[in-house]
């Protein structure tokens, strides 16, 4: 009888194994829009928006090489105060990182309410986080790198065959620990995965600046600052002794871009503002959700103020993406050390104000119900829009020729195959990794 029992369990669990990689089991899950009780809805739009604003600021940059009007164009591009929404998408990225502090902190803290005590179970922390992205992060890199070269043909295909694949070969375990934006970071392998290793070590660092917070409010606001402010100054210290403009696009006009990439752009040390806003954030609607009351004075100045703020680090670098009136050092040294974070702020705001009841139309839009499942995909977005990109660039057979109908044009195809290719990876490589570990760690944080 015992011996029988035994074989039933050991079937069962293979069975439950086999679930975790059913494609219709999965696809069910992916495209099911009912959410729990007291979910932050608008985050699935915020997301989807952030990440089809990603694609856009690549669809300009990666295949510039590929544009035969060029030289003209791009004058007429930069002139346009409307192209500043693509000159300054790098913010977009501003957003994924406020996010990711803010869900970090608000199921964390929401945890050691649950369990009245900050002990929680911290090698599960990691170990989730690791298991949650390592597996299909990897899987896409040997995908990319192993299937891209049999995805086009033509005279142009050659010069987009993966650029890093020398890289990967060699120093593949710096993606594999999220150490690529320090180590090796000449080398890079799948470019954009840069943030991933940002995201990850500020993940290891968030229980310094959460454990604060369950032990007084007042601690945790210090924790902070002990990390804000010298990221805050470093950041301006760097900019002015490099001479680093307040623009990205005007930076990369400039011979010490690299050194501007790596040094700025791709360091921690000089990112991790916007997290920090997340964290408190999350931090704030966990723990003081219920003590938050706004009124129609309230929310309407805030909407107001996050509105003006936002637009005002889009669109304040004017004369900056104009090549017109480049900022003095000390703007640039102020912009490069707080307007990231001041996006943040704004997009913390919206998150807050849906939360609380104050988001209206914004929280019907971001809340709809196709952004739930879009959402869901932008992991596998992220990683494999570059490869969509190079690839429809690659299979043209003469230079392709910038106006505004065909980079729209293009710019929806792009969108709608990056996700299609995404929804597949997400069935196949992302939600069995999510199965297994239910199936083997059944007690676990739901994020």
């Amino acid at each position: 009888m015992i011996h029988f029992h035994t074989e039933n369990r050991s079937l069962g669990f293979l069975v439950k194994a086999l679930v975790a990689f059913s494609v219709y089991t999965n696809g069910s899950k992916v495209l099911n829009t009912r959410q729990q009780p007291g979910s932050i809805s608008c985050l699935h739009g915020i997301r989807f928006l952030s990440m089809a604003w990603v694609i856009l600021g690549h669809l300009y940059l990666l295949p510039i090489t590929f544009f035969d009007n060029l030289p003209t164009k791009l004058p007429d591009l930069l002139s346009r105060w409307s192209f500043d929404v693509v000159s300054n998408a790098f913010v977009s990225v501003d957003t994924f990182l406020a996010i990711s502090g803010f869900l970090v902190s608000y199921l964390t803290v929401t945890e050691m309410k649950k369990k009245g005590g900050w002990r929680l179970n911290w090698g599960l922390f990691y170990f989730h986080r690791f298991w949650r992205l390592t597996p299909p992060y990897m899987l896409v890199i040997v995908l990319v790198l192993g299937l891209q070269q049999y995805c086009g043909q033509g005279a142009l295909w050659p010069s987009v065959q993966p650029a890093d694949k020398d890289n990967c070969e060699k120093y593949w375990w710096t993606n594999m620990f999220y150490l690529n934006n320090v180590v090796h970071k000449d080398k890079a392998c799948l470019g954009q995965s840069w943030y991933l290793a940002t995201d990850m070590q500020f993940f290891v660092l968030s229980p310094l600046l959460l454990i604060p917070f369950y032990i007084h409010p007042l601690l945790g606001l210090i924790s902070c600052a002990i990390f804000f402010l010298p990221h805050a100054i470093t950041t301006g210290v760097l900019t002015v002794q490099n001479d680093w403009s307040a623009a990205v696009i005007a930076e990369g006009q400039r011979e010490n871009f690299q050194s501007y990439f790596e040094n700025y752009y791709e360091a921690p040390w000089c990112r991790i503002g916007p997290y920090i806003v997340g964290i408190v954030t999350g931090y704030l609607l966990a723990a003081q959700r219920d003590r938050i009351k706004l009124n129609w004075f309230t929310a309407s100045f805030g909407w107001l103020l996050a509105t003006g703020v936002a637009l005002a680090v889009i669109y304040g670098l004017r004369g900056d993406v104009g090549f017109e009136h480049p900022s003095s050092p000390g703007v640039a040294a102020l912009y490069n050390a707080m307007a990231r974070s001041a996006w943040a702020a704004c997009v913390c705001w919206v998150i807050m104000a849906c939360a609380t009841g104050w988001g209206g139309f914004a929280n019907s839009l971001l809340s709809w119900s196709p952004f739930v499942v879009l959402g869901r995909l932008t992991f596998m977005a992220y990683l494999i829009h570059v490869a969509i990109i190079d690839i429809y660039f690659g299979n043209q057979q003469t230079l392709y020729r910038v106006t505004d109908l065909n980079i729209a044009l293009t710019y929806i195809g792009i969108l709608v195959a990056t996700y299609g290719v995404s929804f597949v990876l997400m069935l196949v490589l992302e939600s069995p990794m999510i199965g297994l570990e239910k199936l083997f760690i059944p007690q676990r944080r739901n994020d």
